[in-house]
């Protein structure tokens, strides 16, 4: 999927008017960071996902290998059982060669771990830096637009996320199992106005 903050807002400069330069700062930070926080969750449950299925399949295959050790000692499953059994263990096989689920699971993970990472940042560049009035408007600027390269080049590295998983993640859910303060989740879920804007 192409990650919302692909085609954001570009950042503000000296010459915007009709928005205040602190309000912009706020609307593109907000976008990164819910981006972010929804990513790395996705990326999560993808891996729990895949891992999920790997374990399937492979259960399949091992209590099919059990069937025909089995059947050599007690020889009570029809032979046509057998041959299906075999047919199944073999695809079963195939499949979790070919789609290397524990392996797809790990980079998920990994991902996971590199967009929670940057998020972290996010966090502490608003609670240390965008905060604190005694900051120049253009170092905090400058610091966010850094920030803001460094999310558009992880997109760019790291696997495609599931847009269904994606969509279905649960904003309050995820808040609720992060480290936020209430004033950072009223900015995780900021949602511009025009009266604000204004």
């Amino acid at each position: 999927m192409t990650n919302s903050t692909d085609k954001e807002a570009s950042l503000p400069t000296d010459k915007d008017e009709s928005v205040s330069r602190e309000f912009q700062l706020k609307q593109l930070m907000s976008e990164h960071m819910n981006d972010l926080v929804h990513t790395y969750k996705t990326f999560f449950q993808m891996s729990v996902k895949e891992r999920k299925l790997g374990k399937y399949i492979d259960g399949t295959a091992a209590v099919g290998a059990a069937i025909l050790t089995g059947n050599l000692f007690l020889n009570i499953v029809p032979t046509y059982v057998s041959i299906g059994t075999a047919i199944v263990i073999g695809i079963a096989s195939g499949v979790s060669t070919l789609f290397e689920f524990e392996s797809q699971a790990n980079d998920y993970e990994n991902a996971g771990d590199a967009y929670n990472s940057l998020f972290k940042e996010f966090k502490q560049y608003y609670r240390l830096i965008y905060t604190d009035p005694s900051i120049p408007y253009e170092e905090k600027r400058d610091k966010l637009e850094k920030l803001t390269e460094r999310h558009r080049r992880l997109n760019s590295l790291t696997p495609t996320t599931d847009d269904k998983v994606y969509k279905n993640i649960d904003t309050e859910d995820i808040l609720s199992n992060i480290q936020t303060t209430d004033d950072e989740r009223a900015n995780l879920l900021y949602t511009p106005s025009e009266t604000e804007a204004e």
